[in-house]
């Protein structure tokens, strides 16, 4: 049997829509770091992230953020994060030989 949607079904629908949250993927574990919720920290799931919640991350001991990457991101209300996951990569150790030049 097919139903024909009335015009207070499609309102419903339509304001459904509206009103449905844009969630942002988990970042899951961070390799050798953490992330801490500074925002919307009652909304979320471990999965699921919503708009306009804010992670920080930091790395462990030993371990630095990339140049490149930004400690604090921000889900967006297209569903995405603001910029990139960080990383956290090792920090070189420095040697007398590091410091000696050639020659």
């Amino acid at each position: 049997m097919t139903r024909t949607l009335e015009r207070d079904d499609l309102v419903s629908y339509f304001l459904f829509l509206s009103v449905a949250k844009s969630s942002c993927e988990s970042p899951g574990e961070v390799e050798n770091g953490f992330f801490t919720l500074v925002a919307n920290q009652t909304e979320n799931t471990n999965t699921s992230y919503y708009e306009q919640t804010t992670l920080v991350f930091d790395c462990h001991d030993n371990y630095h953020l990339d140049n490149d990457s930004h400690r604090v991101i921000s889900c967006l209300s297209d569903g995405h994060w603001d910029n990139p996951f960080p990383r956290c990569t090792m920090v070189k150790e420095v040697t007398r030989s590091d410091w000696i030049e050639d020659g």
